[in-house]
């Protein structure tokens, strides 16, 4: 069973890529509208809500636990290499979440640096590849549209963890149970790279190196809780980039 499950989580890291692909052209042109962006943060809610479901069933209906998940209390491991990797992978971690709060705050209430940040992406919008104006495009600039963001980055950081880390490290380490839990963090982290490939090369390694992080943090502190903090910080961090506007 858990060699088919590993199938179909193939299958949806396709539909991840294809599906990201082609919403991604369809963002690369002008600034969008309002609504377009609203739009794009709604659809992702939806596809992470049901992405998200869809593991819970399948834990339900099969002998797959919610503990087998990682939705449990954080915890350091007791001695050894495992005690270390998780006081390790928690001082990363840690200094992570400094970042990107610092780059909050920075955005909130430092214009210097906000203008600053949005002359270097106007600069990489102009010159660099088409993903960059994409990037761009799905940065929110009203009201409405942060709030909706910050949805997004919510249902984003608990679904890809339950899906890309809890889901995927169990059943590879399910049907591999002889090669190291670290190096199937390091494989799962490649899985969610390539999940991500409509972003380029440079996006897709980026991509890679987080989740391969968040797998190790994973296996640190065993449990999702401080993945899926996190990772919606991650995602938050870009929401105060341009000011907020009524409309």
């Amino acid at each position: 069973m858990y060699h088919a499950l590993l199938f179909v989580l193939g299958g949806y890291l396709v539909c991840l890529a294809v599906s990201g692909y082609r919403a991604a052209l369809r963002l690369r042109g002008e600034v969008i509208s309002q609504r377009e962006r609203v739009r794009r943060y709604q659809v992702s809610i939806l596809w992470n809500v049901l992405s998200a479901s869809a593991v819970l069933i399948i834990a339900v209906l099969s002998p797959m636990t919610l503990f087998d998940l990682g939705i449990r209390p954080s915890r350091l491991p007791e001695s050894g290499m495992e005690r270390v990797l998780g006081i390790g992978s928690l001082l990363v971690a840690g200094a992570l979440a400094l970042l990107f709060l610092y780059q909050m705050f920075a955005f909130l209430f430092s214009a210097s640096f906000r203008i600053e940040q949005v002359a270097g992406l106007k600069r990489r919008r102009e010159s660099g590849g088409w993903y960059d104006r994409v990037v761009d495009n799905l940065i929110p600039r009203t009201r409405i549209e942060k709030g909706w963001f910050a949805f997004s980055a919510i249902a984003a950081g608990i679904a890809e963890e339950i899906v890309f880390r809890g889901f995927a490290l169990h059943l590879l380490s399910t049907v591999f149970p002889l090669f190291p839990p670290y190096m199937l963090a390091v494989a799962a982290g490649i899985l969610f790279g390539l999940a991500h490939s409509y972003q380029g090369v440079r996006g897709a390694v980026k991509t890679a190196l987080i989740g391969t992080l968040f797998g190790l943090l994973y296996l640190g502190t065993d449990s999702l809780l401080l993945c899926v903090l996190l990772h919606a910080l991650f995602d938050l961090s870009s929401a105060f980039l341009y000011e907020a506007a009524d409309a």
